[in-house]
């Protein structure tokens, strides 16, 4: 019993789902994820959203350190993680660095009020 199979030269490469994780890294829609919001009610409530998040993290953090000080180590990389994702991607991605700023600075607001509280 012989199993026939396609030959690869075949497909074209709009055949391959959208979501499979074969696709190439320069077929993702991760820049159009990062562009920013055109309208100013969607780009407001983007922000309060990203501040909200940051904010309701840092007290999580917060509450892990009251609750014992071993945690420090992931805290200390919570608190770092948006900053080195952001240098990260801004190297690899320098056109999309206005909107990674926006954003990380929507984080370390959102961080630096959740300690406050």
């Amino acid at each position: 019993m012989q199993i026939r199979q396609r030959p690869l030269e075949t497909r074209s490469p709009h055949s391959i789902h959208p979501r499979s994780i074969s696709r190439n890294v320069s077929e993702t829609d991760l820049p159009q994820w990062l562009q920013p919001p055109t309208e100013f009610t969607s780009a407001l409530a983007e922000a309060i959203a990203w501040i909200a998040a940051a904010t309701a993290i840092r007290m999580v953090m917060d509450w892990l350190l009251a609750s014992s000080p071993d945690f420090w180590i992931p805290v200390l990389i919570g608190i770092v993680t948006p900053a080195a994702i952001a240098v990260g991607l801004s190297t690899l991605m320098p056109q999309l660095s206005l909107v990674l700023g926006y954003r990380l600075i929507l984080v370390m607001l959102g961080l630096l009020i959740g300690g406050k509280l």
